[in-house]
C-alpha cells in the first residue's frame, strides 16, 4: 500500500479528532481543529480569520476538521472552530527518479504549528488556567500538543483485521486495544510508515509562532514526508493528427 500526502493529511486530521480530553478538563489542553493552510501562514490570510478559510464542502476532505463544526452538526450555514488548532502548510516537494518516465517518489516538506490565543488583559483567571496563561505558558503548552501530533504519526501502520480484510492506515495502539475490547479478534501489520517517517526526520527544529496582531501564539516544526506518487497518464497510441503541432506552428517570420 503506498501513501499519498493526501493520507497523511488525513492522519493529522484524525490526530485531532481523537486527541483525548485532557483531566481534568482543560480546553487548551486538547486540539480542537485541523487545517491545511492554503495560503503561505506568513501572508497571514488565513490564520485568525472567522472561517480559515473553509468552505462547506471541506467538511468530507482530509483539510480540515473542527470539533465544534462536528458537534453542530456541520451546519453548513454557520462554520466555527475553536483553539488550539493545528495548521499544516506545505513549504515545497522535491521530486526524485525518472521523473520524465513517469516514475517519481516526492518528498514533501510541511510546516506543522499549533496555535493557541492570547486573552491578555482581558484574562481574569489564575495563570494556570487557560483564559489566564502568559504568552510563554502557551509556548510551552502548544509545544507538548505538537510532540503529541509527532507521536501520533509515528506510530501509524498499514493493516488488516478480521472484522476488515482491506488493508488500511491504523494508529497501532488503537489496534491492540480494539482487540483488547474484544472489538477485533486479530489483526495483521503489513507495513510501517510512522517508523519510516521518524527515520527521516530524526533531527527536528522547533521554532516559537506569533500573530501579534491577532493575539495568536504557538509553536512550528517542519517535517518531510516521501511518497510514491500515483502512475502518470497513460497517453492514447491512436490519437489522431499526429505531427500536426510542428514547426509551422511557431514563428511564421523565422
Amino acid at each position: 500500500m503506498n501513501l499519498q500526502i493526501t493520507d497523511y493529511y488525513r492522519v493529522l486530521r484524525d490526530a485531532v479528532r481523537y486527541y483525548p480530553v485532557a483531566n481534568p478538563v482543560r480546553p487548551c489542553s486538547q486540539l480542537q481543529t485541523f487545517r491545511l493552510l492554503q495560503r503561505d501562514p506568513r501572508q497571514n490570510s488565513e490564520v485568525g480569520t472567522d472561517t480559515l478559510g473553509v468552505i462547506p464542502t471541506d467538511k468530507n476532505t482530509p483539510f480540515f476538521y473542527s470539533r465544534s463544526w462536528e458537534l453542530s452538526k456541520f451546519d453548513a450555514n454557520q462554520i466555527r472552530y475553536q483553539y488550539p488548532v493545528l495548521t499544516a502548510f506545505e513549504i515545497a516537494n522535491d521530486a526524485d527518479g525518472a521523473i520524465f518516465q513517469g516514475n517519481i517518489s516526492r518528498t514533501y516538506l510541511l510546516e506543522l504549528s499549533v496555535l493557541d490565543t492570547f486573552l491578555g488583559d482581558k484574562a481574569k483567571d489564575a495563570p494556570q488556567s487557560c483564559a489566564g496563561r502568559p504568552i510563554n505558558q502557551i509556548y510551552l503548552d502548544t509545544e507538548q500538543l505538537l510532540d503529541s501530533v509527532l507521536k501520533y504519526l509515528g506510530g501509524i501502520v498499514t493493516a488488516t483485521t478480521d472484522v476488515d480484510p482491506v488493508e488500511k492506515i491504523y494508529f497501532l495502539p488503537f489496534l491492540g486495544y480494539a482487540k483488547a475490547q474484544a472489538q477485533i479478534a486479530s489483526y495483521s501489520v503489513k507495513t510501517y510508515p510512522g517508523t519510516v517517517l521518524a527515520g527521516d526526520n530524526k533531527a527536528l527544529r522547533f521554532i516559537r509562532v506569533e500573530y501579534p496582531a491577532k493575539n495568536i501564539y504557538g509553536t512550528k516544526v517542519q517535517i518531510k514526508i516521501k511518497v510514491q506518487n500515483c502512475p502518470t497518464v497513460d497517453f492514447a497510441n491512436d490519437a489522431l493528427s499526429l505531427g500536426s503541432i510542428g514547426f509551422e506552428s511557431g514563428c511564421k517570420n523565422c
